[in-house]
């Protein structure tokens, strides 16, 4: 019948697609990896790259992103943060952050990195704040995360904590009618 026709048409379809991305996603992946390498052997860490892509990949596994957009935040999460295990954690609370927030990965991390280093807190913690304003002053997630992003290393800076940055934001934000 025309009806199994099209779930045989869907499925194909389906699975076309699945080659067709994972083809894509190779090339990419393989790149990723081997800029990963090429590092780790610079500083004489062959051990513990290996230890380092399985987690990244491990990671990509459980959250459904590409594995090559996975290895490249946890390279640039390691540089900032300066050690593997806080890149390891990070990564995956920079993946929840953009799940939650839905915005593109490289956004949340360029955002909240320069905030969770500002207040030596974890990635989590200021989602957690953004989400707060949500829900307190009808702002955006997406719009807090940005924000904290841009004003974070400064508002450190003047001696404002992450709650008064927080406050701060909600309140502009909510009198500006942006959100």
């Amino acid at each position: 019948t025309s009806a199994e026709y099209a779930v045989a048409g869907a499925a194909l379809y389906g699975i076309v697609n699945a080659l067709r991305q994972g083809a894509q996603e190779a090339p990419a992946l393989e790149k990723a990896t081997a800029r990963l390498a090429a590092q780790a052997e610079a500083l004489g860490d062959g051990r513990g790259v290996r230890a380092f892509r399985r987690e990244l990949l491990g990671i990509a596994r459980d959250t459904g992103q590409l594995g090559s957009e996975v290895v490249f935040v946890g390279l640039q999460l390691r540089g900032a943060f300066g050690d593997t295990p806080t890149a390891i954690r990070r990564t995956a609370e920079a993946i929840r952050a953009a799940q939650v927030t839905d915005l593109p990965l490289a956004e949340v991390v360029d955002s909240l990195t320069a905030a969770s280093i500002s207040y030596g807190t974890s990635i989590d913690a200021v989602t957690d704040k953004a989400i707060g304003l949500e829900q307190r002053f009808g702002v955006t997630a997406q719009q807090s995360v940005k924000s904290f992003g841009d004003i974070s290393t400064v508002a450190k800076e003047a001696g404002l904590s992450l709650d008064e940055v927080g406050a701060i934001l909600g309140v502009i934000q909510q009198r500006s009618g942006r959100s």
